[in-house]
C-alpha cells in the first residue's frame, strides 16, 4: 500500500512538471530536498510527530522551504504532511526521481567487475549498453567484487547479464552434480 501512495503522490508531481514544462527544475529542487532532509533527518521526524499540530508542522515548512522550492513542491510536502504521510517523502522523491529517468530514458546500470575497469573499458560498456537498450543516456555505477574471479555482472532494472566466471564454475559444478556415474 505504501507504495501505491509514493506512486500516487510521484505521478502527481511529475503531471505538473510535464505540463508546467518544469521537469528539470523540479528534479534539481527534489534533489536539493533530499540532500537537506538526510542531512536533517530531524526536520522529517518533526513533520511526522504526533505531538505537534498540523498547522505547527505546516508553517514549519512554509518558513524553511517558501521561496526555496517551486510553489508544487511546496504544495505536495503541504499535503502529504497533512495526511501523516511525511514518512513516505523519500519513497515519493525515489518514484518521481525513476519518473523523469523513464521519460527522458535515462537507464540506471550498475556494473560488478572482478577488477578495476579504466575509462576505455567503461566507455566501451556504456557505448554497447546505449545501443542494445534504447536509452539515451545512463548512470552508471561501478564497484569490484573479487569473487566474481573474472568477468561482470550489469544489472539494469532487473535484467541481469552475469558472464562472470564464477557463475560459470557454479553453472558447471551444478551440472557435474547432475551427471550420475555408473
Amino acid at each position: 500500500m505504501a507504495k501505491l501512495i509514493s506512486n500516487t503522490y510521484a505521478e502527481a508531481l511529475f503531471e505538473l512538471a510535464v505540463e508546467g514544462n518544469k521537469i528539470d527544475d523540479l528534479y534539481a529542487q527534489i534533489d536539493m530536498l533530499e540532500k537537506l532532509f538526510s542531512e536533517n533527518p530531524e526536520f522529517v521526524n518533526l513533520l511526522s510527530h504526533p505531538h505537534i499540530t498540523q498547522e505547527e508542522k505546516v508553517a514549519a515548512l512554509e518558513s524553511t522551504l517558501k521561496g526555496r522550492v517551486d510553489d508544487e513542491i511546496l504544495g505536495l510536502l503541504k499535503i502529504i504532511t497533512e495526511k501523516d504521510r511525511a514518512g513516505e517523502i523519500e519513497a515519493i522523491f525515489e518514484n518521481f526521481r525513476a519518473k523523469v529517468y523513464d521519460h527522458k530514458k535515462i537507464g540506471v546500470v550498475y556494473v560488478t567487475s572482478a577488477t578495476g575497469l579504466n575509462e576505455a573499458q567503461r566507455s566501451k560498456i556504456e557505448a554497447k549498453l546505449l545501443k542494445t537498450t534504447g536509452f539515451k543516456s545512463l548512470e552508471t555505477h561501478y564497484s569490484v567484487d573479487e569473487k566474481l574471479v573474472g568477468g561482470m555482472v550489469i544489472r539494469i532494472g532487473d535484467r541481469v547479464v552475469d558472464s562472470s566466471v564464477r557463475s560459470k564454475i557454479e553453472k558447471m559444478t551444478s551440472e557435474l552434480r547432475k551427471v550420475s556415474l555408473n
